[in-house]
């Protein structure tokens, strides 16, 4: 039992040593200096769990080991397990960590002049975005199951709107913006909630876009 404990030790170890390694070649700070909350506004853990991984007392489980390893540019099976080689080409290409507001919904039809003066809660993406995009924590089931409530959406309101994109809509039939897929086709446009307890809203000249989801997080 006692060698099988220290096992575990020494693997949690040896995780948390290459972790850190890979948050250093990405330039995360450094250990008490701000990485444990970084990592945690990464993966939209807690801190509690950011520092277990970092620590090396718990690990993550294996579809935040997935994604830590695509998110930071290193193998799985290196990430993992020391095997192999650490980076997923030989030149790591990752997109640099941006911070972001987290808007209310209500707060998105007013992104503009909000975003000019913000002050609030902001979280970090390492996407390619406008200069304005911004973060929405869903409230609603009307697009569960694929977004359920507390479901991190990344909107860019610069990004061109397409058929079958999923989209943030001012109308006059609701009193706050509508997250919803857009669909057009030959019959009108429409906004076509996930739940079928939610009514499809047909589209009309006085609906106006806000922005365009381009991704999607959630805190597993």
């Amino acid at each position: 039992m006692k060698t099988a404990s220290k096992n575990k030790q020494t693997h949690l170890k040896e995780f948390s040593d290459r972790l850190n390694l890979a948050l250093d070649h990405l330039g995360i700070p450094p250990l008490n200096h701000g990485r444990t909350k970084t990592v945690a506004e990464m993966f939209l853990v807690s801190q509690a769990g950011a520092g277990k991984w970092i620590n090396g007392v718990a690990l993550p489980s294996a579809k935040k080991r997935e994604e830590l390893s695509q998110r930071l540019g290193v193998n799985t099976k290196w990430l993992e397990s020391g095997h192999g080689e650490m980076f997923r080409s030989s030149k790591l290409s990752i997109s640099p960590l941006r911070e972001i507001p987290i808007l209310t919904i209500s707060e998105a039809e007013n992104y503009e002049k909000i975003l000019s003066n913000f002050i609030g809660q902001k979280t970090f993406v390492d996407i390619e975005l406008g200069k304005n995009g911004f973060v929405i924590i869903s409230q609603s089931d009307a697009m569960a199951p694929r977004f359920p409530k507390g479901s991190f959406l990344v909107f860019d309101p610069d990004c061109e709107i397409r058929d079958g994109d999923y989209v943030l809509v001012k109308t006059k039939s609701f009193s706050v913006p509508l997250f919803r897929q857009f669909i057009n086709s030959s019959a009108g446009s429409f906004l076509l909630p996930i739940d079928p307890k939610f009514k499809v809203h047909t589209m009309t000249s006085n609906d106006v876009f806000i922005a365009k989801m381009v991704q999607h997080r959630m805190d597993y």
